[in-house]
């Protein structure tokens, strides 16, 4: 019999070449063990771990599953369990690899790596809240991985929208780990997105950019941070306007990479007021640019339909579910296409869901939904053969930017759920409503506009039911005039605070409802209203109310116990005035130049309420003194929207419009009008 005396002194020269990366070494030592005891269970499952070191996912799982197999108890088996975890994960098995983690906690409920791993592994499943708890375990265990439990903690609050936790998470990593520049580009995004500390999310960029000079997407990102979520003043508008175009064009000459993943894309620029083609024109030239290695060879794209066959339609959007977008455009067009003319099929780029996604998928051909990585997106959408893509939004959300700025079928669109143009040259038309647009709309966009009729949408009221509740659980005084003002509170730009104390003078006792989607938006908009009030002779806190988010329910009884809607003036609500109308809510508009600031003006078009529509800032603060002092006019407005409101809802000219620019277009017709 051959002397084995020589295995643990291999199996230890082995281990150590792993621990110090010499892989080669230690994968010899490995083999050389198991040629002497093929059942050698440490050999078996630690070269099992050096395969997944080298990339060789197929090989680490079976010799990890064959370790498994053989399972030791108690601690040895849970270490076992957990790399087995990891190389399923690496496999794309997550729900294998989170039932070998928890097969690992059994055995061993105080090993720190495997409940990493698991929040590793439920982070990829997108169940963040539990991905935290995972690493909240480990930080109750150990320091060791303090690095990575806060650094992985971050990423998972960031995705719950969870800002400031996720920017305190971050600032834990750069205490113990200065130099690490994705935590400073980490907490970056979490700056920008939250609109919390513009000047700190830029000096994190640039500090991100100082460790890494290559690192494309911080400098990308650099540019974005000049747009803020709200401003201090219009001079701030115009500062930060410029600051982004010369950051933009800098970087646009500098730069000749990829940017693989987008982290950002420039929503805030289109709540400045101003027109914003060309900038969007210049963003999307470099965002083409660094995406051109991604495009699809001409081959993959579908032809145009031929007769006979249904003309292929995808939507592309991350927002099939409780969303506006889902309200406004999406719902009308699954629920009312004709399916003999059209083959539907929907990508949904996120990972929420509600009783509405559910409704889509019902409504579907084929229904794909998931946190897709852009490639196995591009897959999906090439192996449908889509005659026509339609994204009912682009500059919401990264992931649809990205996509959008590929081309992936003959006919691309984008309609208004984010109402400004892409910019983009992969999308052909703009689908706008007659209604909303201002004569000169065609040069707001570099996609040819489409104007289908009246809204452009078939709409459906919610039929929400408004909750119980009382104007003092909201702080509404009983006998006040209630101003409903319920935008997001970047909608309302500096040059308009006047507006409101404008009013107040005028409206006694009147008060000023909004609600503040963000924490992190409030104190700089108290701010401002503070100035605008005081400039008035004003306190603020007399007339104005600030609302944390509300549920469906809550933000019908909201809408229930106001008396008119003040509709935001630069940028006009779609959604909020649809369900205002709901509630027979007296509404006023201002006429402005761009569609962006034009919906409720075509909604009280269409209801022939022109006495809703001002044409001057003046004109508007005059109208809504009328409104607020008057319960009379009110009860007027009240009963012609009870009579009139069904004329916006349930449009079936603009689908038949619709379906006939989608049959002309998807079959290579001739180009279809601007008007259809």
């Amino acid at each position: 019999m051959a002397n084995l005396n020589y295995v643990p002194k291999l199996l230890q020269r082995a281990y150590a070449a792993q621990q110090r990366g010499n892989l080669a070494e230690a994968r010899h030592c490995y083999e050389r063990v198991l040629k002497a005891e093929p059942q050698n269970l440490d050999a078996i499952h630690l070269l099992g771990v050096l395969k997944g070191q080298e990339g060789d996912n197929v090989g680490a799982l079976r010799l990890l599953e064959t370790a498994a197999g053989r399972l030791p108890a108690g601690p040895v088996g849970a270490v076992i369990l957990s790399n087995l975890g990891k190389a399923q994960h690496a496999s794309g098995l997550g729900p294998d690899a989170l039932a070998s983690y928890e097969r690992a906690i059994k055995m061993d409920a105080k090993y720190p790596e495997v409940w990493l791993n698991r929040g590793v592994v439920l982070a990829a499943m997108g169940r963040y809240e539990e991905a935290i708890a995972s690493y909240d375990r480990v930080a109750s265990l150990t320091q060791r991985y303090n690095v990575t439990v806060w650094y992985n903690r971050g990423k998972a609050l960031a995705k719950l929208n969870r800002s400031a936790e996720a920017v305190a998470s971050y600032r834990r990593v750069l205490e113990l780990s200065a130099n690490f520049a994705d935590a400073h580009f980490q907490l970056a995004l979490a700056l920008v997105r939250s609109g919390a500390d513009r000047d700190a999310a830029i000096a994190a960029l640039d500090r991100t950019i100082a460790l890494e000079p290559r690192f494309a997407t911080a400098r990308f990102v650099r540019c974005l941070a000049e747009l803020p979520v709200l401003y201090d003043d219009e001079q701030e508008i115009a500062l930060r306007r410029t600051a982004y175009a010369e950051q933009l064009e800098g970087f646009a000459a500098e730069f000749h990479g990829n940017l693989d993943a987008l982290d950002l894309c420039p929503f805030y620029l289109a709540y400045q007021g101003q027109d914003d083609r060309e900038l969007q024109r210049c963003f999307a030239s470099l965002l083409r640019r660094s995406l051109a290695h991604q495009d699809p060879s001409s081959e993959r794209i579908a032809p145009l339909a031929e007769a006979g066959e249904k003309v292929r339609v995808g939507i592309v959007s991350a927002h099939f579910y409780q969303h506006s977008v889902w309200k406004i455009p999406i719902k009308g067009w699954l629920s009312q296409l004709d399916r003999q003319q059209f083959h539907i099929t929907c990508y949904m780029t996120s990972g929420y869901r509600d009783s509405e996604t559910d409704c889509a998928r019902s409504l579907s051909d084929r229904f794909v939904a998931g946190e897709l990585p852009a490639a196995r997106w591009v897959e999906e959408i090439l192996t449908d053969q889509p005659h026509v893509l339609l994204y009912p939004e682009v500059g919401m959300v990264p992931m649809i930017e990205h996509l959008a700025a590929l081309r992936l079928a003959p006919v691309q669109c984008v309609s208004l759920g984010h109402p400004v143009t892409t910019g983009l040259t992969t999308i052909d038309y703009f689908l706008s409503s007659e209604l909303m647009e201002p004569p000169n709309g065609d040069d707001h966009y570099t996609e040819k506009l489409v104007r289908l009729p009246n809204l452009s949408v078939y709409y459906e009221p919610t039929g929400i039911l408004r909750a119980s509740m009382s104007r003092e659980e909201v702080g509404l005084r009983s006998d006040a005039c209630v101003f409903w003002c319920g935008q997001s509170l970047f909608k309302y730009l500096p040059q308009h605070d006047e507006v409101f104390p404008r009013i107040a003078r005028e409206v006694l006792g009147c008060q000023f409802v909004f609600i503040d989607m963000r924490d992190t938006q409030r104190a700089k908009f108290e701010g401002r209203l503070n100035r605008a009030f005081a400039a008035h002779g004003l306190q603020f806190d007399d007339h104005c109310v600030i609302l944390r988010p509300l549920s469906p329910e809550r933000f019908a009884a909201v809408l229930g116990l106001s008396d008119v809607f003040l509709n935001s003036i630069s940028w006009s609500g779609f959604n909020t005035t649809m369900e205002s109308l709901e509630h027979d809510l007296p509404i006023l508009t201002m006429a402005t130049g761009f569609m962006r600031g034009r919906h409720t003006l075509a909604i009280a078009k269409m209801m022939g309420l022109n006495e809703a529509i001002a044409s001057t800032l003046d004109e508007y603060v005059k109208r809504a003194i009328q409104l607020g002092n008057d319960p009379m006019e009110r009860a007027t407005m009240r009963r012609k929207i009870a009579e009139r409101k069904a004329q916006v809802y349930r449009d079936a000219s603009a689908i038949r419009a619709l379906e006939a620019f989608l049959e002309q277009a998807g079959r290579g017709g001739s180009n279809p009008s601007g008007k259809v």
